[in-house]
């Protein structure tokens, strides 16, 4: 499939979202349109403990930063 976006909804928080992955590396990269602002992060492993880190990261990022911006 080629390059598509999904619309993701984080803790009452809108993103425009798009995610990868191929040969152990996966990335992701989050847009919030109300701030204009975007989150990228890339890792060079995927194991259950990258993905469970992954999200983590993501959600801190939701609530510390973009929550503010609603």
């Amino acid at each position: 499939m080629g390059l598509s976006f999904v619309l993701e909804t984080h803790q009452g928080v809108d993103l425009i979202a798009h995610s990868g992955g191929q040969h152990g590396f996966i990335s992701h990269f989050f847009i919030h349109p109300a701030s204009r602002t975007a989150y990228i992060v890339a890792f060079n492993t995927q194991s259950p403990t990258t993905r469970a880190f992954d999200a983590a990261l993501r959600d801190e990022v939701v609530r510390r930063i973009w929550s503010a911006c609603r």
